[in-house]
Parts: structure tokens; sequence; C-alpha cells
């Protein structure tokens, strides 16, 4: 069995805010003070709910790279974690194609990445999930820091395809502070 875990990047700076930090790029966008206590959020909710990846593949971009940066200790597992310049903003078939990449001993993967291609795998690869609540607010929204857990009963990363895996789990910042 294969858990893939696509995690939005946390709250950024708007590109204006980067400018002014004589950052012109959309790569250069950090995290705002907000992005950084969802962080926290997120990764207390992954570490209760037994969500710790063995391997984290994030983009290149410092918005990504951070999220991952500030995720990795506070899940109180040793994950890996990789960073790489073809994630940023990558469509849904490129990120599935990382995916299929994976080694096989490797079983559970998280991919912090960008909208509109995270948001969109995660609908194609858990389209045949039963209707459930996670499965309704998913395809309706994906917002920054927002989480999907997705299960394969595959033996290979290259098996997890399209409509083959169910989600296990939807949750984002905002839905922890209401709950709790």
């Amino acid at each position: 069995m294969k858990t893939l875990l696509l995690l939005r990047h946390a709250k950024a700076e708007s590109p204006a805010a980067a400018a002014k930090r004589g950052h012109a790029g959309d790569t250069d966008r950090r995290l705002v003070p907000r992005g950084q206590e969802d962080c926290a959020k997120i990764a207390a909710y992954m570490k209760e709910k037994d969500h710790a990846p063995e391997l984290i593949a994030a983009s290149s971009a410092t918005r990504t790279a951070e999220t991952a940066e500030r995720l990795s200790p506070l899940l109180g597992s040793e994950s890996e974690t990789e960073i790489h310049d073809s994630l940023y903003l990558a469509s849904a078939n490129t990120l599935l194609r990382h995916i299929h990449a994976l080694n096989d001993g490797v079983s559970s993967a998280m991919f912090i990445g960008h909208n509109p291609g995270l948001h969109e795998l995660a609908c194609a690869l858990a389209s045949h999930t039963p209707p459930t609540d996670f499965l309704r607010d998913l395809k309706s929204h994906f917002p920054t820091c927002a989480l999907a857990v997705i299960h394969f009963d595959q033996p290979s990363w290259g098996l997890c395809d399209v409509g083959g895996g169910t989600l296990m789990d939807f949750i984002y910042p905002r839905a922890l502070g209401r709950s709790t």
C-alpha cells in the first residue's frame, strides 16, 4: 500500500511585498506569519493522525521549501526532504510523473507544491472515492497549507494512477481553527 500526501505551500507574501525586498521573482516569495503558524497547525494535525511521510518532495520556490523546512522537524519523523526545480508550478501530469518515479521502498511520500496542478492532481487521483465530506470539500477548493491524504492499494508508485486512489483525509488550517 502507498500513501500520498499532497500539501499546498503555506500562505506567502504577495509579489509586491517580495519586490519591495528587492526580489521581483515569484520563486522568491517567503511565508508570512500566518503561513508560519499554519505550518505548525498542519504539522500538529499530521502528527496526531500519524500522517508523517518518509519522503518530502518540494518545489524549489522559497515558499514551498520554507513550508517543508518548517513541517519536517515538527512531524517528529526522520523524513528525507528533496527540493526539485521541476515541481515549481508543476502541472498535474508533471507531478504524476514524479510520483511514478518514486522508489518503491518508500511507502509514504508528501509533495509540497502549487495550484492549480496540485489541486487538479488530488481531484484526479481520488476521483473514484465514494462521496464523502472530504471529497466534496477537496473538489471545491485547495487553499494554502491544505493537505490531501490519498491511499493506493498498490505495491508500486508506478501503478498509482488517476482514479486509483482513495481520499482518506482533507484538511486545511482554517478548518482546524474552527474545530478546536
